[in-house]
């Protein structure tokens, strides 16, 4: 069966000129001269850290929840943001029951919030969220 893409064959160009080497598909009892050796696995910090996101993620549906079950306090941090006040959004998103480590940004449009958390004495891991507000 013809197939465009066909790997029987690859091209290298030598100085002397154009040759055609073929091309050995890899089987499982032989071991590519090409392939990266990759240091032994440790999942240790790997959990660390999706533990650290889930603190993350609670947190952030905190502020969720509160957005959408408080209209004074969404209007609050809209005005808040709005006008460039960023200690007093961030003073309001902390009243929310954020903890973690807090970066804020905000344009006319939109409301953006990271949150990092460390495992380890490392920053592990970030949640960024960005709220849309105008059209």
């Amino acid at each position: 069966m013809y197939h465009p893409y066909s790997f029987t064959h690859f091209y290298a160009i030598p100085l002397s000129g154009f040759v055609r080497y073929p091309f050995l598909p890899p089987s499982g009892l032989a071991r590519s001269p090409f392939a990266r050796a990759y240091p032994p696995v440790d999942p240790t910090l790997f959990k660390q850290s999706a533990q650290s996101m889930k603190s993350l993620v609670q947190e952030i549906n905190l502020l969720m929840n509160r957005l959408t079950d408080n209209s004074d306090f969404a209007l609050q941090l809209m005005s808040a943001a709005q006008a460039a006040n960023k200690k007093e959004a961030e003073r309001l998103i902390r009243s929310a029951g954020v903890r973690e480590k807090l970066y804020l940004s905000f344009n006319p449009d939109v409301l953006r919030i990271e949150l990092r958390a460390a495992a380890a004495n490392a920053e592990c891991c970030k949640l960024s969220i960005a709220l849309r507000w105008n059209h």
